[in-house]
């Protein structure tokens, strides 16, 4: 009985080995986890690299086509620039003084002309016309009809002016002219003077005109 408690005690403290074919399953599952790891944290790591790249030259791409628009616009700029133009802005504005009392209705007229182009040249002012005239009457076609006009002159009487020296990019000359009228009504104040080049029809002329209320 004595020498079988033994055999059981050694048999109790006795630690099973593995065997080495599972030994080495359970180190090569070990390897090869490690190494999908480490090609799954590569694969990140290319994937950020190559969305960057992208990035960059999408960016790339933008700054070349604004440039290149940029770069288009100045050439398309300097052509126009390069080519002589005379562009004229003219503005009309009409109005009855406020301090016109009983039957006196004065009328003040305000010109302002501007060379928007980029050539400097003149109006010649003895191929102008400058009127008010008063509305009598406007059909249904639209077609109205002018009592007499009223020739307005600019408001210089120490001078007379010949022509108007435009230059571009002033900011335009301002030019009145004052005028009194018998009755109310709706009245036309007009502008026009002919363009001054021969090579374009007799007849075109830059012209502004305005209608107003005088009561």
């Amino acid at each position: 009985m004595r020498e079988k408690d033994i055999t059981s005690d050694k048999a109790q403290h006795t630690t099973s080995k593995p065997k080495s074919g599972q030994w080495n399953y359970e180190k090569f599952n070990k390897w090869a986890g490690g190494i999908q790891s480490c090609f799954a944290i590569l694969g990140m790591v290319l994937a950020g690299v190559w969305t960057l790249i992208k990035y960059d030259k999408l960016l790339e791409a933008k700054i070349a086509a604004a440039q290149a628009e940029k770069i288009e616009y100045e050439t398309v700029a300097a052509k126009r620039n390069a080519v002589p133009s005379r562009v004229v802005n003219i503005d009309l504005i009409a109005q009855k003084l406020e301090l016109s009392q009983g039957d006196d209705r004065w009328i003040v007229v305000e010109l302002t002309i501007k060379n928007t182009g980029n050539e400097p040249f003149s109006l010649d002012l003895s191929k102008y016309e400058f009127y008010i005239a008063k509305v009598l009457s406007i059909d249904c076609e639209g077609i109205v009809k002018y009592d007499c006009r009223i020739n307005l002159k600019f408001g210089y009487p120490d001078k007379t002016l010949d022509w108007f020296m435009l230059r571009p990019g002033a900011e335009g000359d301002r030019y009145s002219a004052i005028q009194k009228v018998s009755s109310p009504g709706l009245y036309i104040a007009r502008f026009s003077v002919a363009v001054p080049d021969s090579k374009i029809a007799k007849d075109h002329e830059y012209n502004a005109q305005t209608f107003f209320l005088v009561n």
